[in-house]
C-alpha cells in the first residue's frame, strides 16, 4: 500500500517499493482549509499532530481536506467519501480549469503593440 504524508501540509504520495515520490497538487479556499486534493490511489495517509503520528486510510478518489491549525481545530485531516461531495468538488475543479484555459486563449490573441485598433501585428 503506498502512503501519502504531509510534510509541512503539502501532500506526497510515497510508493516504497519503487522507492518514488509524487507531489500532490492541493487547491486552497476559504480560510479555515489550508488545502484540499482528491486521493489519487489506495493509500494510508500520516501526518503529525501534537507530537503524534497520525494514520488514515483513504481510498481513490476520496476528498482530503487540509484543516488550519487552530486551536479549536480536533482534526487536521477530514477524509470524505461523500458522493456527492465529491461531485461537487470535482465539477469546480473543471469550470475552475475551464475558466483558466479560456484566460490563456484570450490572452493569446491580444495585440502586441497598443498603437492602433487594427493592427497588423495580429495576423490572420
Amino acid at each position: 500500500m503506498k502512503t501519502i504524508l504531509l510534510d509541512r501540509d503539502r501532500p506526497v504520495l510515497v510508493d516504497f517499493n519503487k522507492e518514488e515520490l509524487t507531489s500532490i497538487e492541493t487547491t486552497s479556499f476559504w480560510s479555515f482549509f489550508e488545502g484540499m486534493f482528491i486521493v489519487p490511489e489506495d493509500c494510508e495517509i500520516k501526518y503529525k499532530q501534537d507530537k503524534k503520528t497520525v494514520v488514515k486510510k483513504a481510498e481513490k478518489g476520496d476528498l482530503v481536506f487540509i484543516c488550519a491549525r487552530r486551536p479549536y481545530t480536533k482534526e487536521r485531516i477530514a477524509v470524505v467519501k461523500n458522493a456527492d461531495l465529491k461531485a461537487n468538488v470535482v465539477s469546480y475543479l473543471a469550470d475552475r480549469a475551464a475558466k483558466q484555459a479560456s484566460l490563456e486563449t484570450e490572452a493569446s490573441f491580444r495585440p502586441i503593440c497598443s498603437d492602433c485598433e487594427e493592427c497588423s501585428c495580429l495576423g490572420d
